[in-house]
């Protein structure tokens, strides 16, 4: 397989040059990383910031056999002017950029990230961190908090940033707290901080660097810290979890914080500072990517350790995005073709420049079938030209996911009738698969790149002509798997354009998308959607309601700002009446029937997303869907207000239910229902619904008979006394 690709990777390279064309992007394996050319020119440090955007870092030389390899890359891509480069080690693997970053704005703000650990009870605590603060951020900047129920000052460490003066740092201990110690320059620079506590002792230790800066006793000291706490790093914590005074928020960034249960030596923080590896005794938490819980708009990436014995340039030639540096007067490195060597040059000269970037995984697993076929030679053969973005940061697993989408499309809109029912399972888990891509690092226009081709992919697979394809997987939950698979899709989406507070809109001929930010006040209006897209068989009265006393309510709970989500689907009725998609009569959920019908009608719904708390919002809804089939059937037919719930069914993922909703009154030609929740709904007919179970069919026959038989002895018993009375009056 390794062979394959760099085959693959070296034809690439060698049509790349009989074509004697630039791309914004060219391949050069070595290893697990390769250089790629930006042609964009820019200053040093948004070059290196387009780097880090790609998970990668700027290329380094560092010996004569690694700027001959980067000279012949260039040469062999026909660049002959100098470029961005950073100084050493081009193609080592100890250079790659594999520390995750946490990156904190300037103040105010809501961003923090939590730690998932269950903490003990510790009689001892020592906290070491990577940290780069901002020196114009003027003020306290939390570094990190741990906060317990019972008390939210549990342990906490503080930063002083004063105009010109040096930073000082001070330890909080279950509500006492050290005084402010003279730390270290406020040069923008990374600077290695352990902070540590003694219970019995009361003892505290303050280290820079691997100097002691700071040590004293807490008089009346508790003996531990309390376990089961929250740990937050960039915030202080006024409630449990909870942080109102974005001005004490941490202004810079931070990155490998580790944990020990007992107070570490000054031989082993100034080991750690030059051996850039955590001492293992008494070691309980390791910094990994998957042990934090991010809040969604803070920016991450992967870079090279902060660490001492890892530099390979002097510290004030380490630039780390988000910091505004003066560079006017500073000078970064740039290599030049025509000598061969590194040069220096002004960091605010506009360049062109070389990354290096971790190889991916050059192909998808497709099916082996016609369709797909197809779609390879497409996502090989042309790019995604239409969003230059994509192009832009092609190695990426989003935008290569995004190329994925752009490619199916074009397939589909030229050879539709060759796919299968194998191709739709795996369109169906592709849609699934792109809620969980890594997103870090990644612009938000990109992201919404890959959401409007998810959605143009949802809209020709729901199409009524792709019913004959889905017949054949009954078995399979079917298009409204990928109704749900959009809805977390676009509440992520809904984090991405907050933070902007940005509104996105998108209509086919299938669907309606739209989201927008909405401001709470105590007198809030309600908010009605209209579709702007509408199915041949359906009126143009439909839409969904949000009553002004809900958005009320929702402001009384606290919900300042929230996301407004609204989705439509006009084609789901006729595609699903094909398939039969309905519920039976037998089928009981929380003890009541599920109702037998037709969906007559288009999806439509309403979501009311917290994103600073993650979190959908339940409100009581209204809506008017109109059939085409209601007044057809009208006389035998009985419109059920439902919604689509997941995970509804024993042994299915998701079902029809008209729990917690009713039909309220409404013109003839439409249907008017209230929710007391949000998801997707729709209205079900019923056609000449039974009311009774087969039990009470079968009693109720039995007493037919007995009450038809009584009423017939009745009638002879009459008739035999008419008789008899008759022949005694004669």
């Amino acid at each position: 397989m390794n062979l394959l690709k760099m085959i693959y990777s070296n034809v690439i390279l060698l049509i790349h040059l009989c074509l004697e064309k630039v791309d914004s992007k060219t391949l050069l394996s070595y290893d697990d990383f390769y250089p790629e050319y930006v042609p964009d020119r820019q200053p040093w440090n948004i070059a290196r910031e387009v780097c880090h955007q790609r998970s990668g870092t700027l290329a380094k030389v560092s010996n004569t056999e690694e700027m001959q390899k980067l000279n012949n890359f260039l040469r062999s891509i026909n660049i002959g002017q100098p470029v961005w480069i950073e100084s050493a080690g081009l193609f080592q693997k100890s250079g790659s950029p594999d520390i995750y970053m946490l990156e904190f704005p300037k103040r105010p703000h809501r961003k923090s990230a939590r730690l998932r650990y269950k903490f003990p009870n510790m009689e001892a605590l020592t906290v070491c961190t990577h940290l780069q603060l901002d020196p114009t951020c003027h003020g306290l900047s939390t570094i990190f908090s741990y906060a317990i129920e019972l008390f939210i000052k549990e342990f906490q460490l503080q930063a002083r940033i004063v105009s010109n003066e040096p930073v000082q740092l001070a330890l909080l201990v279950h509500g006492l707290n050290t005084t402010y110690i003279t730390s270290f320059p406020n040069d923008a620079s990374w600077h290695f901080v352990c902070a540590s506590w003694v219970g019995n002792s009361g003892e505290w230790v303050i280290w820079v660097d691997g100097r002691m800066v700071g040590s004293g006793n807490f008089p009346n000291s508790t003996n531990h810290i309390g376990g089961d706490g929250l740990f937050m790093i960039g915030q202080d914590q006024e409630t449990y979890g909870g942080y109102n005074n974005n001005n004490n928020a941490l202004c810079g960034n931070i990155t490998q914080l580790f944990m020990w249960d007992h107070l570490l030596l000054q031989t082993e923080v100034q080991s750690m500072e030059k051996t850039c590896s955590p001492v293992p005794s008494g070691l309980f938490f390791r910094w990994n990517e998957s042990a934090l819980e991010i809040e969604t708009s803070l920016q991450t990436r992967r870079g090279n350790s902060p660490c001492q014995g890892s530099r390979s340039q002097p510290p004030n030639q380490i630039l780390i995005s988000g910091l505004n540096q003066n560079f006017s007067n500073k000078t970064c490195v740039t290599f030049d073709p025509v000598s061969g060597k590194p040069i220096n040059d002004s960091c605010w000269t506009h360049r062109g420049s070389v990354c290096l970037v971790p190889k991916v995984q050059l192909d998808f697993d497709f099916p082996g079938t016609s369709f797909f076929s197809k779609v390879s030679s497409e996502f090989h053969s042309k790019p995604d030209t239409e969003n230059a973005n994509a192009t832009f940061f092609s190695e990426n697993e989003l935008t290569r996911h995004i190329s994925l989408l752009s490619a199916v499309l074009r397939v589909l809109d030229s050879n539709a009738e060759i796919i299968t029912p194998s191709d739709l399972l795996y369109l169906t888990e592709t849609i699934e698969k792109a809620t969980q891509l890594n997103k870090i690092g990644i612009p938000a226009e990109l992201f919404k790149s890959m959401i409007r081709n998810n959605l143009e992919l949802v809209s020709r697979l729901i199409d009524p002509n792709m019913a004959e394809k889905w017949e054949d997987l009954k078995d399979h939950p079917g298009p409204l798997t990928i109704i749900e698979n959009i809805d977390k899709q676009l509440w992520i989406l809904a984090d991405e354009l907050w933070a902007e507070h940005q509104s996105f809109t998108m209509s086919t001929k299938s669907m309606d998308i739209h989201l927008e930010p909405r401001q709470l006040a105590q007198v809030s209006c309600g908010c009605v959607f209209k579709p702007s897209v509408h199915g041949g068989q359906f009126g143009s009265h439909d839409e969904i309601i949000i009553p002004e006393s809900e958005m009320q309510r929702v402001f009384t709970l606290g919900h300042k700002e929230v996301m407004l989500i609204h989705t439509y689907y006009s084609n789901l009725a006729e595609i699903l009446s094909r398939l039969e998609v309905k519920t039976t009569a037998e089928q009981l959920t929380d003890g009541k029937r599920h109702h037998t019908g037709q969906l007559a009608t288009a999806v439509i719904s309403a979501t009311v997303r917290d994103v600073p708390r993650a979190e959908n919002i339940p409100v009581s809804v209204q809506y008017t869907l109109s059939s085409g089939i209601q007044t057809e059937y009208s006389k035998h037919a009985t419109p059920v207000c439902v919604f689509w719930n997941i995970g509804l069914m024993p042994g299915h993922t998701s079902a029809w239910s008209n729990k917690g909703c009713r039909v309220v009154p409404s013109p003839l030609d439409v249907t008017s229902c209230f929710c007391n929740h949000t998801t997707n709904f729709a209205v079900l007919i019923n056609y000449m619904e039974s009311r009774w179970s087969a039990t009470e069919e079968s009693v109720l026959t039995k007493l037919t008979f007995i009450g038809s038989g009584a009423s017939l002895c009745a009638l002879l018993v009459t008739l035999m006394l008419f008789t008899v009375l008759d022949a005694r009056r004669k």
